[in-house]
């Protein structure tokens, strides 16, 4: 069937709050419910239409958390045009104009979207928030299946096959869309709801690459491809009904949540990283016995983060390595499996901490800063001349920032200031002050408290998540 388009402009919402914390720190919060608003598509310009022109549609975006304006194409007439107005999105009503294009200046991007129903679109986002471009590309790959082409504001976008540290650190964010055909609806006023971060999952029977994007998952850790153990032929497991129905229900665990990222040949951009889900055999067969004392809760793991249960559709990994919705089914699981190898707990508590980096960074101790780095009197810092994304000032007893979603922003945090993953980097900044792309998380709203002179504070800038600058003690002048 012949393929046509419509367009979509998505306009930017001054209504949004786009800063919603996940409890502990950063991430973009716009779930169901999102107050927007549509922005007044202006004066009718029906007049510079053709007669026939469908003209657009402006509404209240319920993925995107902004304002949408629809632009219908060929394969379109305005009575088709005003009916799909009429509920542009379910309880969703637009504004019909007759206008032939919408007037939307500062794309963030263009979303195409293929049907084969001879009446397909173009989505086009608006407006210079560049906090909004990872959910406005993601609203648009994910949640409408289209091809995504970032426009001026989003053009730092990682590449999809980018490696881990060649492109900005991308802070988690949550998106809810609608479910899959033929999938119960979702949980969240009809909606699936699902942070795009390493440690995040969509709900449980649900697949996390249908929900969220693995490409900004790959960007939060280091990953790279490595073989795995394979399954024994004719090893009596196969046969048992019952054992491989619990290796099917893991992996399908495994499945819902941001490690599949690099844990599943299919998606991995450079191969499964040791052990997948979709290999042939038992999966777990290729997990190194130091990656199942992980898993089973003797390695240490807390350095990697982790979302609290009710804010992960009921996932939890503090009590388990892999992220469940049952820790107790899972526990016997990955037990049967330790016990089946012949592994000791004495074995389990000797495995290294895993985190790498992250690791050190989580028990760092900081001196007293020597290269004059600090906050001045008039509130001008200093770290030195390298760029920047990530500046905290915390007390001087505070531990150091790791990873989000709950390492981020530790008690002792008195003032944090980020820079958004597509915008440059800062080699320079004034405390309790921000300027162009730049945010403050801490506070969530007004100054942060002035710093006593005399006093000791932590300064700890980062090049990125994971990428320390500078951690030292300095003392307000």
């Amino acid at each position: 069937m012949t393929k046509t388009a419509h367009r979509i402009w998505i306009l930017p919402s001054m209504a949004l709050c786009i800063a919603c914390s996940t409890g502990s720190g950063g991430g973009t919060d716009l779930g169901p419910g999102a107050d927007v608003s549509p922005t007044d598509p202006g004066a009718d310009t029906a007049t510079d239409a053709p007669p026939t022109s469908p003209g657009t549609c402006t509404y209240a975006g319920s993925v995107t958390g902004v304002a949408e304006c629809k632009e219908y194409g060929a394969g379109w007439n305005r009575e088709l045009a005003m009916a799909d107005c009429a509920v542009v999105q379910p309880g969703v009503t637009g504004t019909w104009d007759a206008a032939a294009t919408c007037q939307a200046p500062n794309a963030l991007g263009t979303c195409t979207i293929e049907t084969s129903d001879a009446r397909s679109h173009v989505l086009r986002s608006s407006g210079d928030d560049v906090t909004r471009c990872n959910l406005v590309r993601t609203a648009c790959l994910v949640g409408a299946g289209g091809a995504f082409e970032p426009g001026a504001p989003c053009q730092a976008l990682g590449a999809p096959d980018a490696a881990w540290g060649a492109v900005p650190f991308v802070p988690p964010y949550r998106m809810c869309i609608e479910a899959k055909p033929g999938e119960a609806p979702g949980q969240t006023d009809g909606h699936v709801c699902s942070w795009t971060l390493i440690s995040g999952c969509t709900e449980a029977g649900r697949r996390f690459e249908d929900y969220a994007y693995c490409p900004d998952v790959i960007t939060q850790r280091p990953y790279g491809p490595s073989g795995a153990t394979a399954t024994v032929e004719n090893d009596p497991r196969l046969s048992d009904a019952t054992y491989m129905a619990e290796v099917a229900w893991a992996a399908s665990q495994v499945d819902a949540c941001g490690c599949v990222c690099c844990h599943k040949k299919a998606i991995a951009p450079r191969g499964p990283a040791n052990w997948h889900i979709d290999a042939p055999g038992i999966w777990t067969d290729g997990i190194r016995d130091s990656g199942l004392a992980l898993m089973v809760g003797l390695a240490d793991s807390r350095a990697l983060g982790a979302f609290p249960p009710a804010q992960n559709n009921g996932f939890d990994r503090t009590q388990v390595g892999l992220p469940t919705n049952d820790v107790p089914r899972m526990q016997r699981f990955l037990q049967a499996e330790w016990t089946r190898r012949g592994l000791t707990e004495a074995y389990g508590t000797s495995v290294p901490p895993f985190g790498g980096p992250l690791v050190e960074q989580l028990s760092f101790v900081p001196d007293v800063c020597t290269g004059g780095e600090g906050v001045e009197a008039d509130g001008s810092m200093y770290w030195g001349d390298i760029e920047a994304r990530y500046v905290y000032v915390l007390a001087a007893g505070a531990k150091g920032p790791v990873v989000p979603p709950n390492l981020d922003t530790p008690d002792g945090t008195i003032w944090r200031m980020e820079v958004p993953n597509v915008s440059p980097p800062i080699t320079t900044a004034v405390y309790g002050q921000v300027s162009g792309d730049q945010r403050q998380v801490v506070p969530a709203s007004g100054p942060p408290p002035a710093l006593v002179s005399g006093t000791q504070y932590y300064l700890y800038v980062l090049i990125d998540v994971g990428f320390p600058l500078v951690r030292c003690l300095f003392t307000a002048p």
